[in-house]
């Protein structure tokens, strides 16, 4: 397995982990809230129903676990893209399996390109030879569409 395949396989499983927490921190915003209408209904005070539902850390859980997934699907993107470019898409194909506009993924790809070339700069990514780097394929085909 390269370490292509592994970065994909990575960043489904934490597009997963992030995936499985909001939906739980949705869940338990969901059953506050339904206890706070139900004491309502039950002729308390409204205000009673308001007290009784953490507003400040279920804001703050729910907002945290959307962020992590939007995040985490963000970086599986980018690992899938990563990886598609390797084995010869193009960027109207990658639209296509996306659902999005050749000129969305063109701003993944740059964004690819500049974050592995950000990687190559503090060493963090050894190449050897004269092989061209992912960012360097991202960045021909990028330009050949």
């Amino acid at each position: 397995m390269s370490d292509l395949d592994r970065d994909v396989i990575d960043a489904c499983n934490e597009l997963i982990r992030a995936s499985e927490s909001a939906r739980e921190e949705l869940v338990a915003t969901e059953l506050a809230l339904r206890r706070a209408v139900e004491l309502v209904e039950s002729g308390r005070p409204f205000t009673d129903g308001l007290r009784s539902f953490p507003v400040a850390r279920r804001r703050e859980a729910t907002q945290t676990g959307i962020e992590n997934l939007i995040r985490a699907r963000h970086e599986f993107r980018l690992a899938f893209m990563e990886r598609s470019i390797e084995d010869g898409l193009g960027p109207r194909e990658l639209g296509e399996i996306w659902g999005v506009s050749r000129q969305r993924i063109d701003q993944y790809l740059q964004e690819l390109k500049k974050r592995r070339l950000s990687e190559a700069d503090l060493g963090h990514t050894a190449r050897q030879g004269n092989q061209a780097s992912s960012a360097d394929r991202v960045a021909t085909r990028t330009h050949k569409g």
